[in-house]
């Protein structure tokens, strides 16, 4: 129960509030609808103002209630559900409070269901309270303070059906002189002691042994199901294991097979390995003679250069005329070039290229005087050496 407010701030935070409200199809309920209904104001000492407003509508009235300086925390209790809403403000100094009970419709139902209600028990089923909608709606106009309010269509049917066949009779719950139960989604008025209250909370511990009870045996059928599907599992792991235990001896038996392949391919490969050694060493012994010839023949080669050598180094000591560079080659040049010794002759060939390059061979004019030899790609020098001076081709020089 939350202090006293008085009617003052309460008739302020009505009128305000349902004016920003009003279009939501918000109408007052619970003690600000017994109020009006009987009194034609708010309860005395009353310690809050009530609305009933459609559950789609919660986010807009947290934004609306925000504009109108309400504070709203959406994730703390009481406003933790989407079936409640608590606003508070300070009027004056003292704190004020608007309740929104967040109904649910459907339009397959002949009532409304408020899962918080009286009691704030929103997931307790046997808690919900349900408003037949033929006392609701449609919502009708009444004036309070002068200002136009919507009210449900049969304000006292809804005050009989909340607070009791004598609800114009003024009572204090906070003095024990009644109790709000309720029994098959309907709220019944009784008194702490009264047997009905008794009853009432003998059924619902009954009700709640019930459902453990209940519970249990669910539980206890989920674990006989759960055994019966594990013995269906077992039998089920060992059939795949005898499935896989044959399937393992066909397997080992080709394995054994393989093996016994893979023994003669090794016997296959040993000979094969041993061919190729053998080839190997044959291989080597060829290399070997023929790397001895080819330094034997690099070693004649190297005399040959060194005898040719001292022989330009004469010519050249002889100092010959310019004339005497395009001569025609020596006795001994030409014997060698054309002796047919392949060695002397390519070593001649060499020491002549680099005396006629040396003397400023022309090669691009012999090219261009000698069309036929630069169409067949053969290099100037060696062609005027091999070919052109026995032809009477004519070398120019820088």
């Amino acid at each position: 129960m939350l202090a006293t407010v008085s009617q003052e701030s309460n008739r302020e935070n009505l009128l305000q509030v349902y004016a920003a409200i009003k279009g939501l199809g918000a109408f007052p309920f619970f003690g600000t609808l017994l109020g009006l209904t009987r009194e034609g104001d708010i309860l005395i000492h009353d310690d809050d103002v009530d609305f009933y407003v459609n559950m789609v509508h919660r986010a807009t009235i947290i934004r609306l209630m925000r504009n109108l300086g309400f504070t709203l925390d959406e994730g703390t209790y009481p406003n933790h559900t989407p079936y409640f809403l608590q606003a508070q403000r300070e009027i004056r100094g003292a704190s004020t409070y608007v309740d929104f009970y967040l109904y649910e419709d459907n339009v397959e139902w002949q009532f409304i269901l408020d899962r918080w209600n009286f009691l704030g028990n929103p997931h307790t089923e046997k808690e919900h309270l349900r408003v037949d909608k033929s006392i609701l709606f449609p919502l009708v106009t009444s004036v309070f303070f002068g200002v136009d309010i919507l009210l449900p269509a049969k304000p006292d049917k809804c005050c009989q059906f909340l607070y009791g066949d004598d609800w114009r009779e003024r009572k204090s719950k906070e003095k024990g002189e009644y109790k709000i139960v309720l029994y098959n989604y309907i709220p019944v008025l009784t008194k702490p002691d009264s047997p009905i209250t008794s009853l009432l909370a003998d059924n619902a511990t009954l009700e709640r042994k019930n459902k453990t009870l209940s519970r249990e045996c669910d539980r206890l059928s989920v674990g006989r199901d759960h055994l019966l599907n594990e013995t269906f599992v077992a039998e089920d792991k060992i059939s795949d294991l005898g499935a896989k235990c044959e399937e393992l001896h066909n397997k080992l038996a080709e394995v054994v097979i393989q093996k016994e392949v893979l023994a003669q391919a090794n016997d296959q490969l040993t000979n094969a390995l041993d061919m190729a050694h053998r080839q190997v060493e044959v291989s080597k012994a060829h290399s070997d003679r023929v790397m001895k010839n080819y330094i034997e023949s690099t070693v004649k080669e190297g005399l040959l250069l060194e005898q040719l050598s001292r022989v330009t180094q004469v010519a050249e000591g002889l100092q010959l005329r310019f004339e005497d560079l395009i001569a025609p080659p020596s006795t001994l040049m030409r014997f060698l070039i054309d002796g047919g010794w392949p060695i002397a002759s390519h070593l001649a060939v060499r020491i002549e290229c680099r005396r006629l390059r040396g003397a400023g061979f022309n090669s691009e004019l012999y090219l261009k005087n000698n069309t036929d030899i630069e169409n067949s790609g053969m290099d100037p020098v060696l062609h005027f050496i091999r070919f052109g001076r026995r032809e009477g081709r004519r070398a120019t020089f820088y």
